[in-house]
C-alpha cells in the first residue's frame, strides 16, 4: 500500500533484519534516481526514513610510522613478533592475561568488514565455530536462524550494482576475506597468543565471528566499499548470534540512518559497539562513530600521543596504538598497518578481556571502564578523549558508573534522555554549547543528585539551527568526574523563497532549471509524475538565487 502511485516498478522487497521493525531494502527498476524516491517515500508520515543505499569506505592503510617498543615492558608474549607489537603492549594487555589470568575467554567479537582469512595460522584456532551447522547437513539451515550453512559467520556482500572485484555479487556461508582489511582488523583483535608464531591479540582467548559487508573493488583509488544495506544486515546478524563486542573499522561523514537503526538494535542487545574514529584529521563528525552510545577510538602513537590523521571532536572516547601496528595478512603473511580501523579492534579486544573479567557487567559499564582506565594528564579533551587505553586500570577499577545521553528527541522543545547511574553519585549537570572548540556553555539542569536510569535529563529550546553539543557530568564518589557528550543539530525549516521552474530548450533536449533563495543550504530534487525523473544535486549558496 505504501509504494501505490510511485513512478518506478519495484522488483524486490527484503528485511534486512528478523523483527517487524527491521528496515527494508527495496530494489527497483527505472531510471528514477534514488534521492527522488527515498524523498518521495520520507514525506509519508508512516515511514520513519527513507535515504538512498549508500556505500561507505573501506579506510585503506595509512603509511606507517616506525614503531617504538616501550621500555622493559614486564610480559612479552611467546609469539615470535610479539616483541614488535609495541601497541599491545603498550596498552599492558599481556600483563592482564599473564598475572591476572583473563584473556577474553568466553567472549564473542563480531569483526564486520571484509571478511577474515579462515585458513591463517594465528587466527583460524580462534574463530567461532556454529557448531549445530558445522555438525548439520549441507544446504540446510539447521539451528533455524534464517542462514544456511553459516558455520564461521556470513557474507552478505550484495552489490551487483557497484565496481566490485572478486566475491562481491550475491550473498553466502563463506565469509573469506579476498580484500584484506577484515583480516587486518581480525589479527589485532584476537589473533593466537603463546604458539611461537606471528602476533598476539588483544584478546587471545576471545571467539572471532567472521560477518563479511565489504568487498574489494576495481577503483583505482579506493579498494574496498561496503554498502549500507550489507552494513546494517551484518550488524543485526552479529547482534542476533550473541556476539558480546562488535567491531566497526569503516565509516563516512554523511550518517546513515539505516547503520543507525542497526548500532541501537545491536546495543539494546546488550553489545558493545567499538568504532574507528575516522581517519579525517579533522574535528566535523565521522559516522557511526559519532552515533550514541558506541565507543569511538582514535589512534595514538607510542606515549599516547594523537596522530595528526586521527578525526578527533566531542564524539572521542578514547585514544589506543595505530601506527605501525603489525597484525594478520592474507595468505597466512603478517603486515604494519596505521590508522584508526587497527586501534579500535585492539580496544574491542581490552572491552572482551574486561568482560571476562567482569561477566556480570553491562557493555556500558564495560565502555566506562575502558574510558574512566585510560591514562590520561586530566580529564577529557576533544584531542585525546579519556586518554589512552589501559587495559590494567580498566580491569582493577570498581563497578563504573554509566553517565550518557541516550537520546534527544525533538519535539515542542528537545528532550534529552539518558543515564546517570550508580549508588554512589553526588551531583550531576547538563549544558549546551555551539559545537565548535571552546565554546561557551550554557547551564539547563545545575546540582541534580537524584540517579537516573534511562529517564529524561533535561530539556532545551533550540534557540537557532545551528549545531550544538549537549554535555552531561557527574561527580561519583570514589571516580573522577565523568561527562559525556551528543552532537545534535535542529530540523531545518524550510525558508525556500522565489521558487521558479521553467523547461529552457538545450540543444536536441529539454533542461529543467529551477531556482530560489534561502538563508541555508538545500539540496533539491526534482521529478516528473511520468517515466521520467531528474535529479538536481546543486547545494544553494546561503542567501542568494542558485540554479
Amino acid at each position: 500500500m505504501l509504494l501505490r502511485g510511485l513512478p518506478v516498478g519495484f522488483r524486490s522487497a527484503e528485511p534486512l533484519g528478523r523483527t517487524a521493525d527491521s528496515p527494508w531494502l527495496f530494489r527497483y527498476a527505472g531510471d528514477t534516481p534514488p534521492e527522488v524516491l527515498a524523498a518521495r517515500l520520507a514525506a509519508d508520515p508512516r515511514i520513519a526514513f527513507a535515504t538512498p543505499n549508500r556505500v561507505f569506505a573501506v579506510p585503506s592503510p595509512l603509511a606507517a610510522s616506525p614503531a617504538t617498543t616501550p621500555p622493559a615492558p614486564p610480559y612479552v608474549p611467546e609469539d615470535s613478533l610479539a616483541a614488535r607489537q609495541w601497541a599491545l603492549l603498550e596498552s599492558r594487555l599481556p600483563d592482564v592475561w599473564f598475572y591476572r589470568g583473563h584473556n577474553g575467554a568466553g567472549q564473542l567479537i563480531a569483526i564486520i568488514d571484509t571478511g577474515v582469512d579462515l585458513n591463517h595460522p594465528d587466527l583460524t584456532s580462534r574463530l567461532a565455530v556454529n557448531q549445530p551447522e558445522a555438525d548439520g547437513a549441507p544446504g540446510v539451515d539447521d539451528d533455524g536462524n534464517g542462514y544456511v550453512d553459516d558455520v564461521y559467520g556470513y557474507d552478505f556482500t550484495d552489490a551487483p550494482g557497484l565496481p566490485g572485484a572478486g566475491d562481491w555479487l550475491g550473498r553466502d556461508a563463506d565469509p573469506t576475506d579476498d580484500h584484506g582489511h577484515g583480516t587486518q582488523v581480525a589479527g589485532v583483535a584476537g589473533a593466537e597468543a603463546e604458539n611461537r608464531i606471528g602476533i598476539a591479540g588483544a584478546a587471545p582467548g576471545a571467539r572471532l565471528l567472521a560477518v563479511r559487508a565489504g568487498f574489494r573493488t576495481s577503483l583505482p583509488f579506493q579498494s574496498g566499499l561496503l554498502q549500507e544495506d550489507d552494513a546494517a544486515a551484518a550488524i543485526l546478524y552479529a547482534a542476533d548470534r550473541g556476539a558480546n563486542v562488535l567491531n566497526l573499522s569503516w565509516g563516512d561523514n554523511v550518517d546513515s540512518p539505516t547503520v543507525a537503526y542497526a548500532v541501537a538494535y545491536a546495543r539494546a542487545r546488550g553489545c558493545l559497539v567499538v568504532v574507528a574514529a575516522g581517519n579525517t584529521g579533522g574535528r566535523d563528525p565521522y559516522y557511526p562513530a559519532a552515533a550514541k552510545g558506541v565507543l569511538a577510538v582514535g589512534a595514538a602513537s607510542s606515549g599516547g600521543i594523537k596522530t595528526g590523521f586521527s578525526t578527533f571532536g566531542p564524539d572521542l572516547d578514547l585514544l589506543a596504538g595505530g601506527t605501525a601496528v603489525l597484525t594478520t595478512g592474507l595468505d597466512g603473511s603478517y603486515l604494519s598497518v596505521s590508522g584508526t580501523s587497527f586501534a579500535a579492534p585492539l580496544t574491542a579486544g581490552a572491552a572482551a578481556v574486561v568482560w571476562s573479567a567482569h561477566p556480570h557487567w553491562t557493555a556500558d559499564e564495560v565502555a566506562w571502564a575502558l574510558r574512566l582506565g585510560a591514562r590520561r594528564s586530566g580529564g577529557w579533551t576533544e584531542h585525546e578523549g579519556w586518554g589512552s587505553l589501559d587495559a590494567v586500570a580498566a580491569m582493577g577499577m570498581g563497578r563504573p558508573p554509566v553517565v550518557q545521553v541516550e537520546e534527544v528527541a525533538y519535539r515542542s522543545e528537545v528532550e534529552l534522555s539518558g543515564s546517570v547511574a550508580h549508588p554512589h553519585v553526588v551531583h550531576w549537570s547538563l549544558a549546551v554549547a555551539e559545537d565548535t572548540e571552546g565554546a561557551e556553555e550554557t547551564m539547563l539542569v545545575a546540582n541534580a543528585s537524584r540517579q537516573v536510569v534511562r529517564g529524561l535529563l533535561g530539556a532545551w529550546q533550540a534557540q537557532s539551527t545551528n549545531p550544538v553539543v549537549f554535555t552531561l557530568r557527574a561527580g561519583v564518589s570514589g571516580f573522577p568526574p565523568v561527562e559525556d557528550r551528543v552532537r545534535w543539530q535542529a530540523p531545518l525549516t524550510h525558508d525556500l523563497a522565489d521558487l521558479r521552474a521553467e523547461v529552457q530548450a538545450s540543444g536536441e533536449h529539454l533542461d529543467l532549471v529551477v531556482t530560489w533563495t534561502s538563508q541555508h543550504p538545500y539540496q533539491g530534487v526534482a521529478w516528473w509524475e511520468g517515466d521520467r525523473s531528474t535529479r538536481l544535486g546543486l547545494e544553494t549558496v546561503a542567501g542568494r538565487h542558485h540554479v
